[in-house]
């Protein structure tokens, strides 16, 4: 039963966290009986701890008319989901004693022994329970666990059913689904020439010097390059490493992970996770599923066509010449493959339809000249008219599936085009569903979608 006193007001918040105490009283009243106003708390339903000590100083101090926090909930302690530790990449960095090394900037492949441990699964951890003003328990949630599963030249350990060691020498290896492998590695010391040949080989790759154009290199896990890439290919099931890659836009770079290099020009680069450039992308075509990052502080992208499905970042676009430079963002490769064959089947319809209709038309012609047609004429501009209508659904339905495809791949999911420095006039940002042409100079800037329209912020 609540003890109802007029001069007492108890407001409880509303997420019912915090309860105060108003005292309205005149200031020059008699104080209040301190065990009264306790009671009175106490009625109201406030089940937490209640601050007995600032109720006094409240009534010894005549703070009347002011509400007052006397009572406070406990916050949950959230749970804590699992989590995979990569141990080789802490073992690597706590035998680095040089402190001058940036590890952002190593590019080298990871390897291991045989019984190193690679990773570790944290389990979740569980959280407390919190507890509002009025006692209502507050859940903590719980906690998801991490999945890691062993793959090739991997397995758990005996002793720890949550330390993943390598079984054999090699690179780790990330795969889909929180698998990790151990490939084995090849190490090529010196040029990929006429004196190596093509290369396909089912591990990791080491090359300790060039790659010459027209060779072709492939491998299963990662390839690291420590030289420069001509005009070849190289295709790696894991990351790319490389120095640098300089041709005459026939070489190509495809990585079923990440790329990392510290220039690229004339070149072709894919990549189904990020590509990190060091220092610039020029007259390059570049694509990746992640984002593109141009990371040094002069870096530049100048020319050709850059697409990071999820953003790109640079410090400057382009130059003051107007070289023309496309930065796109939320187009994913499999996105823009669903685009490509749309648009040819929908090209190609076009053209059926104009000569169907260019057939319809000389029938026309030949129907005024002789103000008659055969039974067999008749015929056939009948079936030219069902085609036609054929490929007029056809045309609607691909038109549909265009616009489908471009609603479903939502540019306002974090995609962004961010460029620190300058962005130059002859850049085009483009996304999905808009794009915009740079006509001045711009400097810090961040392009991002707002109601279906490309927007401004600060890239700072």
């Amino acid at each position: 039963m609540t003890e109802e006193i007029q001069y007492i007001k108890i407001d409880i918040s509303s997420d019912e966290m915090e309860a105060t105490l108003t005292i309205k009283l005149p200031h020059n009243s008699p104080l209040p009986d301190v065990n009264e106003v306790m009671r009175a708390i106490r009625s109201n339903d406030i089940k937490a701890e209640i601050f007995e000590a600032k109720v006094r100083e409240m009534i010894d101090n005549r703070v009347f008319h002011e509400p007052v926090v006397i009572a406070r909930g406990t916050s949950p302690i959230p749970s804590k989901h699992g989590k995979i530790e990569l141990l080789y990449i802490a073992q690597e960095k706590e035998s680095d004693t040089d402190a001058r090394v940036d590890h952002h900037e190593r590019m080298t492949i990871k390897t291991v022994a045989k019984g190193d441990e690679i990773a570790r699964i944290h389990p979740p951890v569980q959280g407390k329970e919190g507890m509002t003003v009025t006692g209502k328990i507050i859940s903590p949630g719980t906690g998801k666990e991490k999945i890691l599963k062993n793959g090739k030249n991997t397995e758990f350990s005996s002793h720890d059913k949550n330390l993943l060691l390598s079984s054999e020498n090699g690179a780790v290896r990330f795969i889909e689904n929180n698998k990790i492998t151990v490939d084995p590695v090849m190490n090529i010391r010196g040029d990929v020439d006429y004196s190596v040949g093509n290369i396909d080989f089912t591990g990791a790759l080491i090359i300790q010097g060039n790659v010459l154009s027209g060779f072709k290199v492939k491998a299963a896990g990662s390839i690291q390059i420590d030289g420069t890439v001509e005009d070849c290919e190289i295709d790696a099931g894991g990351d790319i490493i490389v120095n640098s890659c300089s041709g005459k836009t026939k070489g190509t770079l495809k990585s079923g992970g990440e790329i990392r290099v510290n220039f690229a020009v004339n070149h072709n680069l894919q990549a189904y996770g990020n590509i990190t450039v060091t220092k610039y992308l020029m007259n390059c075509r570049t694509q990746s599923d992640g984002k593109v990052m141009v990371t040094g502080p002069k870096g530049i992208i100048v020319g050709g066509e850059t697409i990071g499905a999820r953003g790109i970042e640079t410090q400057i676009a382009g130059n003051n010449e107007g070289t023309k430079t496309v930065l796109a963002v939320g187009f994913s490769s499999e996105i823009r493959q669903k685009l490509i064959m749309l648009d040819i089947e929908q090209t190609r319809n076009i053209k059926s339809l104009g000569t169907v209709n260019q057939a319809l038309k000389r029938i026309s012609r030949i129907a005024i000249i002789k103000k008659d047609l055969t039974s067999e004429m008749k015929e056939q501009i009948r079936e030219l008219i069902k085609t036609r209508e054929a490929i007029e659904e056809r045309i609607a339905q691909l038109t549909n599936e265009q616009e489908s495809i471009l609603r479903g791949s939502d540019p306002t999911q974090n995609s962004y085009v961010s460029v620190k420095a300058t962005v130059f006039p002859g850049v085009t940002i483009r996304f999905p569903n808009a794009q915009r042409m740079i006509r001045e100079p711009i400097s810090n800037a961040k392009f991002i979608i707002m109601n279906s329209m490309i927007s401004l912020a600060s890239a700072v």
